[in-house]
């Protein structure tokens, strides 16, 4: 058997012997038990430890409760280990079973690694005797979440499942955009998103054409609808989620490009033609009133979201700042710049 083969990713450094698997439990019984005397009181530590104790319950219909224990703990890492916050040690010999986080993401690692290395067959979960020495190679892993179609059905449980996929493959970082715009694509309209209710803007929302045929009600649904983020305002509860699975959530908002909605809800800020007609796309930058509504809408999001939860980063997009066509529903053939062109 291949043990590396249910470990995502492969680890750094991983040895087995060929001894006795170690016998955790039957179905109805424990015979193990989660020992974390010791451990730092911080939420990703309780997280690792809770999830290790349910992960065992589910398999085994009982309490780990068992003599058998397996110790969580905070060490050093040895030398040569690389983001050595994120490394473990896995060291699981007959009567002994031991997972040392060189910090807390490192325990969390640790613990999934542990949980991927779990057999049952036969009637018994056990543990193959395995020492797995562990780092990642980038400090920062992770996904970026656009804001368009998809992400904007996506409700609290379903982002949360996100998250909680992301931890088991030892992803930490998760951008999501709560703000992007396209051109007119379908529904005759601008495609434009916005995930969070501002209320320095309140009249901002972006609702998008929900159109399906529901064999339920034996007709077509055709309606349009806030997006769930937007609507139950949970970023900052996905954020402090986010947290408790190592993983670190923050915006995306975009500025230059991928940028119609402001503009048009607010021509002053936009960029300026030739003749100095608002192009209702991009920013003028030489107007103070532009900076002082992105930067009280920047203020909003980080005073509201990111610093009570401690998180420090905020992406500003930048990307595909070009002219374009169907910018503007009311006519698409007209090419609109987001460079700004007054005096």
């Amino acid at each position: 058997m291949n043990k590396k083969s249910g470990l995502i990713p492969v680890p750094q450094s991983m040895s087995g012997s060929q001894g006795k698997p170690i016998l955790l439990g039957r179905p109805g019984e424990a015979l193990c038990r989660v020992d974390t005397g010791g451990l730092p009181d911080d939420c990703l530590s309780r997280q690792a430890a809770e999830l290790l104790r349910g992960h065992l319950k589910g398999l085994l219909n009982a309490e780990p409760l068992g003599s058998l224990p397996i110790r969580l703990h905070i060490g050093k890492a040895p030398g040569g280990v690389k983001n050595p916050e994120q490394g473990y040690l896995l060291d699981a010999d007959v009567g002994s079973v031991t997972v040392t986080g060189f910090g807390p993401a490192g325990l969390y690692y640790g613990v999934i690694s542990l949980i991927e290395s779990l057999r049952f067959e036969f009637g018994a979960l056990t543990l193959p005797p395995v020492r797995i020495l562990d780092w990642p190679e980038f400090a920062t892993r992770g996904h970026f979440m656009e804001c368009r179609f998809g992400t904007n059905l996506m409700t609290f449980a379903d982002w949360k499942y996100l998250v909680d996929h992301m931890a088991l493959l030892k992803m930490n970082q998760l951008v999501v955009g709560i703000y992007g715009c396209w051109c007119v694509q379908y529904d005759g309209r601008v495609s434009e998103y916005l995930y969070v209710p501002l209320k320095t803007c309140p009249e901002l929302a972006t609702p998008a054409v929900i159109r399906y045929f529901s064999a339920g009600a034996g007709r077509w649904i055709d309606e349009e609808k806030l997006p769930p983020m937007f609507a139950n305002d949970f970023f900052g509860e996905l954020i402090a989620y986010g947290k408790s699975r190592g993983v670190t959530v923050f915006p995306l908002f975009n500025s230059f490009g991928h940028n119609t909605l402001i503009p048009a809800a607010y021509p002053e800020v936009s960029a300026r033609d030739e003749i100095g007609e608002a192009a209702l796309t991009g920013f003028c930058t030489r107007n103070p009133k532009t900076y002082e509504l992105l930067f009280s809408i920047y203020d909003e999001i980080i005073d509201r979201y990111l610093a009570p939860n401690g998180v420090d980063s905020f992406h500003i997009g930048l990307d595909e700042v070009w002219d374009g066509i169907a910018l503007n529903a009311a006519d698409i053939f007209r090419t609109r710049s987001p460079w700004c062109r007054c005096e």
